[in-house]
């Protein structure tokens, strides 16, 4: 039994949780998470302020309306994940599809025609990473892609965490989309621990670099453990925010 095993153990042993302190708890967490997971992207909204937007439902004044509809479009994203991981333990197209869509949905009728119609679609053109030497795979393979690794993360059985993390680290690496493919990939992951019990991994901002660094070195040698090493220690953060409804 892996050290994470042991204390999603000791997690489960102490569930029900008092539900006010878990609803206090998830909460927090759907705002570190949609903060968190916008902010890398270039979200310009503080973390009080994506609490405002997302539970008060207020513009914050002088912040890009494109800001606020990210906060919004990443929320649904989360919330589509929340009410589908009961019975999302088989991946499936639809379902990556799904929230790469409900993170542009605000956007769907403000965009030029050719950026709209890759909403929920893979993308029908070459993609480049600002920053990085990794050159994403051309657009025709991508159907196959997609199915290779789909087939590949429903093949894996007994290593939750490694799955999670492989379809993070997989959906950027094939980098289906014209844009989002981070943001989706990131839910995606959470989606995946959320199936088996896990609690969800936040990407903090605070650690961008490190991130961006470690997907690189990752994309550049397959045996880079860097990436995997950053999830897991997001990950017993989560833990550690668990662990205090009962300690």
């Amino acid at each position: 039994m892996t050290h994470f095993e042991k204390q999603k153990r000791e997690l489960d042993a102490h569930r029900p949780f008092p539900p006010l302190a878990l609803k206090s708890l998830e909460g927090r967490l759907e705002v570190d998470e949609v903060h968190n997971s916008t902010a890398i992207e270039g979200n310009s909204l503080t973390l009080g302020e994506t609490a405002l937007v997302l539970q008060k439902g207020l513009t914050v004044s002088g912040k890009p309306l494109k800001d606020h509809l990210e906060i919004k479009g990443y929320d649904d994203g989360y919330r589509y994940i929340k009410s589908i991981y009961q019975s999302a333990h088989t991946l499936s197209e639809k379902i990556i599809l799904e929230i790469h869509r409900l993170i542009f949905r605000h956007f769907e009728n403000g965009l030029e025609k050719e950026y709209a119609e890759g909403i929920g679609r893979y993308r029908t053109m070459p993609v480049y990473i600002s920053g990085s030497e990794f050159v994403p795979p051309n657009y025709i393979k991508i159907p196959e892609l997609m199915n290779i690794l789909i087939d590949f993360l429903n093949g894996i059985k007994n290593d939750c965490l490694r799955r999670a993390i492989l379809a993070h680290f997989g959906l950027a690496h094939i980098h289906p989309f014209t844009d989002g493919n981070g943001r989706s990939a990131r839910l995606l992951m959470n989606l995946l621990l959320l199936s088996e019990g896990y609690p969800i991994i936040i990407v903090k901002n605070d650690r961008r670099a490190k991130y961006i660094n470690s997907l690189e070195a990752l994309h550049q040698n397959p045996k880079d453990t860097a990436f995997f090493k950053l999830m897991t220690d997001f990950l017993q953060e989560s833990f550690d925010l668990y662990k205090s409804l009962y300690s």
